[in-house]
């Protein structure tokens, strides 16, 4: 099922580059040591994870159309998973 959202709570694949996934796990890190996970970060930490998680599936895309070519099995596998996450998953949380 696809979730119903505004597109302005749409993630986009350009939300998924390198510097916001670094400054993810810098955000996440802080929060974790400061024990600081409850209430209105919750939804940050969500929305951290999810940043990560849609850059992982979007490297995964970029490397197997690299190696293998963009007609490959597994550069067509790897950009189907990556579009099935982005319209199931890849949304912020408020």
């Amino acid at each position: 099922m696809v979730r119903d959202t505004k597109p302005e709570m749409q993630i986009h694949e350009s939300d998924l580059d390198r510097a916001s996934a670094a400054e993810a796990i810098e955000w996440l890190r802080v929060n974790v040591d400061l024990g600081t996970l409850d209430g209105e970060r919750q939804s940050g930490a969500m929305n951290k994870l999810k940043i990560l998680k849609g850059h992982v599936f979007l490297q995964q895309v970029l490397a197997d159309r690299r190696n293998f070519g963009p007609d490959s099995d597994y550069a067509i596998g790897s950009k189907a998973s990556f579009c099935t996450w982005l319209a199931k998953e890849g949304f912020w949380y408020d």
